[in-house]
């Protein structure tokens, strides 16, 4: 029906231009008047495409259960983002049991939340997204397009996260702690780091940033030092 170029924000991984089959507002469903309240990207036929959160926020609902086509379970299943100041996204019909994520995750922009499906009232695969705003459904192609934003800053809502509590960390390192690490980077530093668990050079170079930031020695290793710095942003957040 329609296509977005140079999208600021996607919740489809590493679009920047999409096309979209339903539009916002008004339209006609099996022959009635219904509004919808998003858009639906269909995406590439038959690909698994990764659904993503497009801003930083903590999960509110979600449901991973939902096997096939559902009236009773229209939105199939789905997760729902806070980002604070009243903006809440959503992202339905994913895949059975593909959702990566629970409530009460925070999440960074471009964080996996699972893939494209068509559970739910669905006919086809496709990821519908939407944005509310203080309880009301608006059309989400401005914030797509960059004319609105959803959030301010891109740290998360909320309590920050608990800082790691390993004696040092190097490039290469990987693990859960890894994980904590880079959640951690990403709410002081307002960066996008994927959540993967391993040190490669974007985490390392978050880590310099980090040290720069408080006055600590640039070497690109995170130690006892680093650590000590993370709990007292941690307790003054």
């Amino acid at each position: 029906m329609g296509m977005l170029n140079n999208i600021k924000i996607s919740p489809l991984k590493g679009k920047t231009s999409i096309g979209y089959s339903s539009d916002f507002g008004e339209r006609i469903l099996n022959g009635e008047k219904n509004f919808h309240s998003g858009i639906d990207f269909p995406g590439r036929n038959g690909a698994k495409e990764i659904i993503v959160a497009v801003a930083p926020g903590k999960v509110v609902a979600m449901r991973n259960n939902i096997k096939g086509f559902s009236t009773t379970y229209s939105s199939g299943n789905y997760v729902t983002i806070d980002h604070g100041n009243g903006i809440k996204t959503v992202y339905c019909h994913m895949e059975y049991n593909t959702i990566k994520v629970k409530v009460g995750d925070y999440v960074v922009a471009n964080q996996e939340l699972g893939l494209k499906g068509k559970t739910g009232h669905s006919f086809g695969a496709h990821c519908h997204f939407g944005i509310n705003v203080n309880g009301k459904y608006v059309d989400p192609k401005p914030y797509i397009l960059g004319t609105k934003s959803i959030v301010s800053n891109n740290k998360y809502i909320g309590v920050l996260p608990t800082p790691p509590t390993r004696g040092y960390f190097m490039k290469n390192d990987r693990g859960e702690q890894v994980k904590v690490l880079q959640k951690f980077l990403n709410w002081c530093l307002g960066c996008n780091l994927a959540i993967d668990g391993i040190i490669g050079n974007l985490t390392v170079t978050q880590i310099k940033n980090f040290q720069k930031k408080y006055n600590l020695k640039i070497d690109g290793y995170f130690g006892p030092a680093c650590i000590k710095k993370m709990k007292e942003v941690s307790l003054n957040g």
